[in-house]
């Protein structure tokens, strides 16, 4: 019996050992760089500032599109190729979205067509329209503010940081159309030197991959300077750019599996297109705001994170109050 007791001793004075070790070394974890980061973005509520910028992101997307239609066809004119290229860039860059030959989609490109923008009645439209694209931007400004620390400013600079954001993404989108079709022709070019053996298709496939980087990187640039106003060196800025477009750029090829598995299935497949678009923005808002919180822990190294906001705890049961037991003897008492 004794060496029983003994036996049990050692296992449970090791598994305390255990224990205090992770403690000790979680509180070391947390006053790391990542360790900060993440508690920030815990505190802060990043997962559920996350699923709100999804739901904004479903609500300002009829919109956006309308405008971005637009605004693309002033810009390339009536060339079917370059509108071919602008939508087959978003059916890239945002899976489920645009309906292709492969795929059904939330918006059908051949029923879209562009908003007459001449009068004031034009005028005013556009200007409603631009409005309700910005919503998603206003919802990531906002999270995105709350995870670098900084206050939310003035309303109206803040809607104005909204419309700038607005037209530097259809920039981007029109310079990652632009960098697709170069290269294409620059395939075709080498391919024609080389002959019959052509291009290989992995090195179609690298230049499609570069292309989408350059341009989630020129996003994350917009959320962290415009809508963030995020000051930080270029030390940090710029790790922290490529890593988070190369983590998004793993989430597209990752809800383009998630849509082809859902298309197949007889119960989703309705639901397709809006399942892959919640969930591949609200991982993609998680990204962004643990790049925010990974700058917000550079530019506040001192800082306590305990001393953050969060979301209210439910309130604690008072002293002295009714329990079920209590109730439960004084019936019996009784």
């Amino acid at each position: 019996m004794t060496d029983r007791r003994r036996s049990w001793a050692r296992v449970v004075g090791g598994a305390r050992r255990a224990v205090s070790r992770g403690k000790g070394l979680k509180l070391r974890f947390d006053h790391t760089h990542a360790g900060r980061a993440l508690k920030r973005f815990s505190v802060q509520n990043g997962n559920v500032l996350a699923g709100g910028v999804a739901y904004y992101s479903v609500a300002s997307i009829a919109a956006g599109f309308v405008l971005a239609v637009t605004v693309a066809s002033a810009v390339v004119g009536g060339s079917p190729r370059y509108r071919q290229a602008f939508f087959a860039f978003i059916a890239n860059s945002l899976p489920g979205v645009i309906t292709t030959d492969s795929q059904k989609g939330l918006v059908d490109p051949s029923a879209l067509s562009p908003t007459p923008v001449t009068g004031v009645v034009g005028a005013i439209a556009l200007v409603v329209l631009a409005n309700t694209a910005t919503r998603f931007f206003s919802g990531l400004r906002a999270a995105e503010l709350t995870m670098l620390g900084r206050g939310a400013g003035s309303p109206l600079k803040g809607k104005l940081r909204d419309f700038a954001a607005l037209i530097g993404l259809v920039v981007i989108v029109l310079i990652g159309a632009g960098l697709q079709i170069a290269a294409s022709r620059a395939a075709r070019v080498i391919a024609g030197a080389l002959g019959e053996g052509g291009v290989p298709e992995w090195a179609v496939r690298s230049s499609a991959l570069l292309a989408g980087f350059v341009t989630d990187a020129l996003f994350v640039a917009l959320v962290l300077l415009v809508l963030g106003r995020s000051r930080v060196s270029a030390r940090v800025l710029l790790p922290t750019i490529a890593g988070t477009a190369l983590v998004i750029g793993v989430l597209r090829a990752l809800s383009s599996l998630l849509v082809g598995g859902a298309a197949s299935n007889a119960v989703l497949a309705p639901f397709a297109a809006i399942i892959t678009i919640l969930v591949f923005v609200d991982f993609v808002s998680r990204v962004l705001l643990l790049s925010g919180a990974w700058i917000g822990a550079v530019s506040n190294p001192d800082e306590d994170t305990s001393a953050l906001v969060a979301l209210p705890s439910p309130a604690r049961r008072a002293r002295g109050t009714v329990t079920t037991k209590r109730a439960v003897g004084k019936t019996r008492g009784g």
